[in-house]
């Protein structure tokens, strides 16, 4: 996000990717995540992207800290698939 995003007239102009996933969004399978809004300046956040914690890469450990939040979440998922796939081969 940017100040790029505008509002005209009191509504959000949001590029149509934006739209795209953020509909795609509103019904994930459970526990997944889909949407990290990634903030590129200081700016105000559209309604449809505040309920998803934002990762700010304007900041000095900014891309740092969003990649460490992935490699996290990246082995959790991992973890829990393997304890699924250690389950599936007692039954």
């Amino acid at each position: 996000m940017s100040n790029y995003l505008t509002i005209k007239n009191g509504h959000w102009y949001l590029q149509h990717e934006i739209v795209e996933a953020l509909d795609f969004a509103d019904e994930p399978p459970e526990g997944a995540t889909y949407i990290i809004p990634v903030k590129l300046e200081e700016c105000e956040v559209p309604p449809r992207l505040r309920r998803w914690q934002r990762a700010a890469l304007y900041g000095e450990d900014g891309y740092l800290r969003l990649r460490r939040a992935l490699e996290l979440r990246a082995a959790a998922e991992m973890n829990l698939n393997l304890k699924r796939n250690s389950a599936l081969a007692f039954v």
